[in-house]
C-alpha cells in the first residue's frame, strides 16, 4: 500500500449552530452516505443538541479532502482535531456513515473519559476519545 492509500482516523470535535434541526441531520446523514461509500471512507457521527464528535476512517487523500470540506459547513462552527493518526483495520467498516444522537443521560460513560457528567467532545482526552466512541456505539454495532 503506497502513502496515497495508507488508512487514516480522523476524530473531530465542533458546535452544533443554533438552526440545525432534524430535516438538516437527515441530509447530512444522506449526503455522507452516498459520499464516503463512493471514497471508500466509513465513520461515524455521535451528537446531542449542542455537540458533534465524528469518526472518519479511509485513505489518507480521501479523508483530508472530506474534512477540509466539513470545516467550511456552516452547520456547525469551531471544528478541533481531536485525534489524528494511521490505522491498520477500521473501527467503523461497517458503516459508510453512522449518526448516533446522544438523546438520554449517560453520565457513567462521559465521567469515565472525561470530567464532564454531560456529553461534551472537547472535555474528552485524545488518548480516550477511540475508547469512548466504540463504548458509546457498541450497542449500534451489535444490531449492525
Amino acid at each position: 500500500m503506497n502513502n496515497n492509500q495508507s488508512l487514516v482516523r480522523l476524530t473531530y470535535a465542533s458546535i452544533k449552530d443554533r438552526h440545525v434541526d432534524g430535516r438538516d441531520l437527515e441530509q447530512i446523514l444522506i449526503q455522507a452516505q452516498a459520499h464516503n461509500e463512493q471514497r471508500n471512507i466509513t465513520g461515524v457521527l455521535v451528537f446531542n443538541s449542542q455537540f458533534f464528535l465524528q469518526a472518519l476512517e479511509g485513505p489518507r487523500v480521501a479523508v483530508s479532502q472530506l474534512y477540509n470540506k466539513i470545516i467550511q459547513d456552516t452547520r456547525h462552527h469551531d471544528a478541533q482535531i481531536i485525534k489524528l493518526c494511521a490505522i491498520k483495520q477500521r473501527h467503523w467498516s461497517v458503516w459508510s456513515m453512522e449518526f448516533i444522537s446522544i438523546s438520554e443521560p449517560e453520565e457513567r460513560v462521559y465521567r469515565k473519559y472525561s470530567s464532564q457528567s454531560q456529553f461534551n467532545p472537547f472535555k474528552i482526552e485524545t488518548d480516550a476519545v477511540d475508547d469512548f466512541l466504540q463504548e458509546i456505539c457498541q450497542p449500534y454495532l451489535e444490531g449492525s
